[in-house]
């Protein structure tokens, strides 16, 4: 028998070997190597998975963000100017801003086409 952790391993592999390909994953259908199918699609059931952590920096808070569906493109944030989201097809990301928001930086992001990583500051990219 595998640990656990073994089988997460080969299901990020699995996702990441989709996306290397540019092609979007079938959430209800992962293929494990020698296995049965594995259907992800009800993790993502209610929208993105969505991990925030607060870290104390003197003399503010920094706020690490990370967002993440494999299943579907993330949605446009209202609350974010257009100018400064990820492009379409974006399936995970990761945000860093402080308490104030005075500082924003979108330090990572994933699409079908492959790993990007931008800078953005409270001006746009940085």
């Amino acid at each position: 028998m595998q640990p656990p952790i073994v089988g997460w391993l080969l299901l990020f592999l699995t996702v990441n070997i989709g996306f290397a390909r540019g092609q979007p994953l079938d959430c209800k259908n992962i293929q494990w190597v020698g296995g049965r199918p594995f259907d992800l699609s009800a993790v993502f059931a209610n929208g993105p998975l969505n991990v925030t952590v607060e870290e104390e920096t003197p003399p503010s808070t920094t706020i690490t963000t990370v967002l993440m569906n494999l299943c579907e493109p993330l949605a446009l944030d209202t609350s974010i100017d257009p100018s400064d989201q990820c492009p379409e097809n974006t399936h995970y990301l990761v945000w860093k801003a402080d308490t104030d928001f005075k500082r924003i930086k979108l330090v990572q992001y994933f699409t079908v086409h492959g790993r990007q990583r931008l800078l953005l500051d409270q001006d746009g990219i940085a």
